[in-house]
């Protein structure tokens, strides 16, 4: 669930939600083959990935970034949101995200909730993962789930702070 989290955050800070087959990073050819003639926005090609998953290539799905399930949960938590407020926005760079924080005291508490830890996982992902970005990831642009890739990629290697967001959370 911590990785869950830890993807969901990432792709809702970031323009991931709204890639398409020109979109750099590891999912670009999975978009391409699987996804061809999907209109971007609104989470289809998430949505279109999602269906493929088991298909995706391995650097897709080390990456992380189109957790189908973690973008079932946003939009089960704040869709109804997005479309009332942000319906608008041109998805992409954070604008949603944006729009939603700009919206915050008029958004349903689930919403809210789910922003707000959402933020926080990012903000301790940043704080935890940060040197090993700097050792291992030197050089990948973020955004588009390649940091994330790249740690998954050197998964053995991450530091005892970075390694846990990595880990299934074990059941209590």
């Amino acid at each position: 669930m911590r990785y869950l989290s830890l993807v969901f955050s990432a792709a809702l800070l970031t323009p991931a939600l709204t890639a398409s087959a020109s979109a750099p990073g590891p999912c670009k050819d999975d978009i391409e083959k699987h996804c061809k003639g999907v209109k971007p926005g609104g989470g289809r090609i998430i949505k279109c990935l999602g269906e493929h998953k088991s298909e995706l290539s391995e650097g897709c799905k080390a990456a992380g970034k189109f957790s189908y399930d973690a973008v079932k949960s946003f939009l089960w938590m704040c869709g109804a949101d997005v479309n009332q407020h942000c319906k608008d926005v041109v998805p992409g760079g954070g604008r949603i995200y944006v729009c939603l924080e700009k919206q915050k005291t008029k958004l349903r508490p689930r919403c809210q909730k789910h922003l707000t830890e959402g933020k926080a996982a990012v903000e301790k992902f940043s704080a935890d993962c940060k040197a090993d970005v700097a050792t291992h990831c030197r050089g990948v642009p973020p955004g588009w789930g390649g940091i994330v890739g790249c740690l998954t990629e050197h998964k053995a290697k991450l530091s005892p702070t970075c390694k846990p967001h990595f880990e299934p959370e074990k059941p209590e």
